[in-house]
């Protein structure tokens, strides 16, 4: 392997790593440009108001962010439909 594809594996391992962590600093009301209300720790069994808050702080802020989000509402529901299955099987 070139010393560049060390570096990408590398790059990927730091990012699978940190974006978990991200988050849940993201929904305990992190500092930033505006005020956030904190959410609980991610976890599998969020209401849909938190999953929507989720979704919403992910693309942001304002009405693109919360017009955004609604339109994900309805795939996240699709993939929760699954994934539970699988969570209580």
């Amino acid at each position: 392997m070139t010393g560049l594809g060390v570096a990408r594996l590398r790059c990927a391992a730091l990012a699978v790593t940190t974006v978990p962590h991200l988050h849940i600093w993201a929904a305990d009301g992190k500092a930033g440009d505006h005020a956030e209300t904190p959410i609980r720790r991610p976890a599998l069994d969020y209401t849909d108001t938190e999953t929507f808050e989720i979704l919403r702080r992910y693309q942001g802020f304002g009405d693109q962010a919360v017009s955004d989000a609604k339109l994900r509402m309805p795939l996240y529901a699709i993939f929760e439909k699954y994934n539970r299955i699988i969570r209580e099987s």
